[in-house]
């Protein structure tokens, strides 16, 4: 085996551990964000780490809540399924506030 061929095993190695670890840190973050608690606290993380609302304060604050926002978005994309379902029901939550606010407003009137 000439050294080329040595280098293209060691990188196809190193390819399919680094697939093996993602795969396993997909699977560990599904385990635990499935759970009910598990998807309140990924609400709670999403939330505080600016995923729904802006994170500019018009100082250096700003990058480190770009900081937290970059990370809530790596965790969107290693599950994205069910960090779908819990952005889902927070949205309609939120819309069931509203709708709840609306009738009330126009039952007053």
């Amino acid at each position: 085996m000439d050294a080329v061929d040595r280098i293209k095993g060691e990188a196809r190695l190193q390819l399919k551990a680094q697939m093996l670890d993602s795969a396993n840190r997909r699977r560990m973050y599904a385990e635990t964000f499935s759970t009910p608690q598990g998807k309140r606290v990924l609400l709670d993380l999403l939330t505080r780490a600016f995923t729904f609302s802006s994170t500019f304060t018009g100082n250096s604050q700003s990058y480190f809540n770009e900081g937290a926002r970059a990370f809530a978005l790596e965790i969107m994309t290693v599950i994205p399924g069910i960090t779908g379902k819990v952005i889902s029901g927070h949205l309609s939550q939120i819309e069931g506030d509203y709708e709840k606010e609306l009738l009330k407003v126009e039952g007053d009137s």
